[in-house]
C-alpha cells in the first residue's frame, strides 16, 4: 500500500448516492468524484486526521490514484473540509 509522504493523505471514496432526489439514476460517466471518504493512510506531517476518519472532501483539490485495480483519492491535508462522526 502506498505510504504518503509529507502532509499527504491516502482517503478511499465513499460512493455517493448515484439516484438523484426526484428517482433518476445517474450514469456512472457522469458521476462526480466522492465528496466523503475514509482515510486511509496519512503522511508523517499530517496534525489533525488519523487513519480512518471519515471525511468531507474539496473534490478539486484532490488527484484520482489507482493501485491494485483499486480507486483512491491523494490529496494534502487542506483538501479536508471535516470529520464526519458516525
Amino acid at each position: 500500500m502506498l505510504k504518503p509522504l509529507s502532509n499527504n493523505l491516502l482517503i478511499k471514496g465513499l460512493e455517493d448516492d448515484n439516484v438523484t432526489a426526484s428517482g433518476l439514476i445517474i450514469a456512472k460517466t457522469h458521476r462526480e468524484r466522492p465528496t466523503t471518504g475514509r482515510v486511509i493512510a496519512v503522511g508523517p506531517d499530517v496534525k489533525s486526521l488519523k487513519e480512518g476518519d471519515k471525511v468531507l472532501i474539496k473534490g478539486y483539490m484532490v488527484d484520482e490514484i489507482e493501485i491494485d485495480k483499486e480507486k483512491f483519492l491523494i490529496g494534502q491535508e487542506d483538501a479536508v473540509i471535516g470529520t464526519i462522526n458516525g
